[in-house]
Order: C-alpha cells, then sequence, then structure tokens
C-alpha cells in the first residue's frame, strides 16, 4: 500500500485511507483532512480526494455507461478500473484536471462527474448489485488531461446514450 500512496503523493495527489473492502472510513472529516502514511489502515484501501487533488473523475455507474465511455473518453489520462475474481476488468473512473467549472457533483445518472467526493483507487471493495470483491487499480496512469467543454460534452452523451439504450430492443427502432 505504501507504494500506492507514493504514486499518488508523486502525482500531486491527496489520498484518503479506507477501511478494508469499504469505500468509507471513520473520520467524518476525511474530504478536508490531510493524511499521512501513518494514517493508513492495515488491509485497507485507498481513495483519491478529488478537490484536494484538483481533478474531476468521471464515475462511469452502469453497464452502458461503461460501455458507452469506454468508446468515447480519451485513452490517455489516468484511468481507475476494477477487476472481479473471473478475471474480468472494467475501466471506470476517468481522471481530470479541474477548471473550476463545477459547483456540485453530478450524481444519480448512468455516469456521474465528481469534484468533491471520495473515488476509489487501490485495494478491495464489493460491487454494490453483485456482492462480488472487486481489486481496484489505475488502468492507465498517464498524465491527466485537462477537464473542457468538450469533455463535458461527453460526459453528457455517455448518460444519454447510456438512459436510452435499455429501451432499444432493434435497430430498425425510430
Amino acid at each position: 500500500m505504501i507504494n500506492e500512496v507514493k504514486k499518488i503523493v508523486n502525482r500531486g495527489m491527496f489520498f484518503i485511507p479506507l477501511l478494508p473492502n469499504e469505500k468509507k472510513n471513520w473520520d467524518k472529516d476525511f474530504l478536508t483532512r490531510d493524511y499521512s502514511e501513518k494514517d493508513l489502515i492495515p488491509n485497507g484501501n485507498l481513495g483519491i480526494n478529488p478537490r484536494k487533488s484538483g481533478v474531476y473523475i468521471i464515475d462511469l455507474d452502469s453497464d452502458f455507461a461503461i460501455k458507452f465511455g469506454n468508446l468515447w473518453l480519451p485513452k490517455n489520462t489516468t484511468i481507475g478500473a476494477r477487476q472481479y475474481p473471473n478475471g474480468v476488468v472494467e475501466r471506470t473512473h476517468w481522471y481530470f484536471e479541474a477548471d473550476g467549472c463545477l459547483e456540485n457533483n453530478l450524481k444519480g445518472s448512468p455516469a456521474e462527474l465528481y469534484w468533491d467526493h471520495n473515488i476509489v483507487a487501490f485495494g478491495t471493495t464489493i460491487h454494490k448489485h453483485t456482492k462480488e470483491q472487486m481489486k481496484r487499480f489505475w488502468a492507465c496512469e498517464e498524465s491527466v488531461l485537462p477537464f473542457n467543454e468538450s469533455i463535458l460534452k461527453v460526459f453528457n452523451k455517455i448518460n444519454f446514450a447510456a438512459s436510452i439504450a435499455p429501451h432499444l430492443t432493434s435497430a430498425n427502432q425510430g
């Protein structure tokens, strides 16, 4: 875990120590506190604090959002992934340099956009629907691309496509 902390810190990001198999910790001030290596939890997970790190994170939160996001989002930025016990890997978190345009997290859609949240970057979590353990890691460690209007348009396009895709049963539909 120390190596993962060093990766995060060397990239100028701030980490949040998390409980084992969890996306949270015991600290109610986790988004404002500066953590150090001594705060790591044995066998715990590591989260990223987007606000302190100066990043926005697109979280692909449904099967269709994952499918469309992997098609349309840039491949040359930091990308977080999860791996299931059967070896299947899903790229689910895209990191972008914050530009100050977001005032709120954009939640409740197939894809979500966070700037003031906790994102699990390393460790193991439990899938909320299947209850399977998932290993979390960075699938791509490129430098973080700047967020801009075109990325926001892709985010909206992913949400639109992921929202209507379950209703399309045939390519012949109007």
